[in-house]
């Protein structure tokens, strides 16, 4: 699949928003993304990608504790940003409540 560091940025806020409101329904709140599937795999070999997720994460809500496999060029990416504390690598995140999709 062959899409553009912009359609990835806006694939990316546009799900986040959607589970943010999930969440919000629920009374609970968006509190760590991991972008999955065939996204997750792809940004853990192709830097421009990984850069494209790390600037829709942290221009959504740079609070987002984001999940990458360490690494990764996810991983990589990561570093460019000032957010880095808030990354998680192969690390479990406690979690009070859970929405399920």
């Amino acid at each position: 699949m062959a899409v553009s560091p912009e359609e990835v940025k806006a694939m990316v806020q546009y799900q986040m928003g959607a589970l943010m409101a999930l969440c919000k329904a629920q009374g609970t709140r968006l509190a760590h993304v991991k972008p999955h599937g065939a996204l997750y795999n792809m940004a853990a070999k192709d830097y421009e990608l990984s850069l494209a997720i790390c600037q829709g994460i942290k221009d959504f809500d740079p609070e987002l504790i984001v999940l990458a496999l360490s690494g990764g060029e996810l991983a990589r990416a990561q570093k460019t940003w000032d957010f880095a504390p808030r990354w998680r690598f192969l690390r479990t995140v406690p979690m009070r409540r859970t929405v399920l999709l």
